[in-house]
């Protein structure tokens, strides 16, 4: 049988407009409608009660339910050049959005500033900037 890499599976239920249930080692769990997939990580929407973006790292992944049976997954091929997190969050420093940033027991509110190589700069409500190492991010809530 072939196996197919997370990111094959997420960009086939993307392309299916399937939703995928995520469970994080963080504790979170939510339904996210699949919007972007990169290197090693993807993003979407949540729905329901308190609806935000979010972009979760796969290392951040306990489980993932999906409905595969719905899902039409390409024949095997060349793997898709994906997009970076670094592409990801210079993206969303540059949209100016207020996000939540979670890493193993702690969260930060802020707005990204400046996104290196292999860190973020956030810059809290009060003005307060702050720097993390792109590796301890588990996942990102995008709020507004």
């Amino acid at each position: 049988m072939f196996r197919r890499s997370i990111s094959e599976v997420l960009l086939a239920h993307r392309d299916s407009h399937q939703v995928v249930e995520a469970f994080l080692t963080t504790g979170h769990d939510f339904c996210v409608d699949v919007r972007a997939v990169g290197d090693q990580w993807f993003s979407g929407e949540v729905s329901g009660a308190d609806p935000c973006g979010v972009v979760i790292g796969f290392r951040a992944i306990a489980a993932i339910e999906l409905n595969t049976a719905l899902v039409n997954f390409p024949p095997p091929g060349a793997p898709p050049r994906s997009p970076s997190l670094t592409q990801m969050l210079d993206s969303l420093a540059r949209l100016s959005k207020t996000v939540v940033l979670y890493t193993n027991g702690s969260h930060w509110v802020g707005r990204l500033r400046e996104v290196g190589h292999d860190y973020v700069e956030l810059v809290s409500p009060h003005g307060k900037s702050s720097f993390y190492l792109q590796s301890s991010l588990q996942w990102i809530r995008v709020t507004g």
